[in-house]
């Protein structure tokens, strides 16, 4: 005969939620739930107590923003804003990003030939008008960018992509 059919395992508990863990080379770390001022001052402070070059190059809000710089020091500078820095402290997360964008460091090593590849290669683009066929608005302040020559758009736009910092904020007001 065969044998009895067998009951049902019992309902295992979902395992715990978890943070995924941190990019091994970050070039970004986000700071939250601090002001502008206070986002300013922690970095600066950070900065010339450790030698690291770290730079606030994001405003995603009034209270969001990004620091690029080396890997090593963005962990570093993670771990100083839970443990060292003085109160109020900001939520810190490492995120995926592949460079230091919006960061003058993109000028120099590996990070500089790829500026300069993109560079050379801004300077082919075949452009049939001198005229903007759409408004252009600056992500770095906001400005108006309409008037601008083509030509003068291609430095412009390099820079403000990879190596100027962003106020989007003030891009969207």
């Amino acid at each position: 005969s065969p044998p009895p059919p067998s009951s049902p395992p019992p309902p295992s508990s979902p395992p715990p939620p978890s943070s995924p863990p941190p990019p091994p080379s970050s070039y970004a770390l986000a700071l939250t739930k601090v002001d502008e001022r206070r986002a300013r001052a922690l970095v600066q402070e950070y900065a010339a107590s450790s030698g690291d070059h770290v730079s606030l190059v994001v405003a995603n809000g009034s209270e969001a923003f990004l620091v690029a710089g080396d890997p090593s020091a963005l962990r570093r500078l993670q771990t100083w804003c839970g443990e060292a820095c003085r109160p109020p402290r900001p939520a810190t997360r490492l995120l995926p990003v592949s460079a230091p964008y919006h960061c003058e460091s993109l000028l120099s090593g590996a990070c500089g030939a790829a500026v300069s590849a993109l560079r050379s290669a801004a300077g082919h683009a075949a452009v049939g008008s001198d005229a903007l066929a759409r408004p252009l608005i600056s992500c770095v302040d906001g400005a108006n960018l309409e008037g601008s020559s083509v030509a003068c758009l291609h430095e412009y736009l390099l820079r403000s992509l990879a190596m100027w910092p962003v106020d989007w904020p003030a891009a969207v007001r």
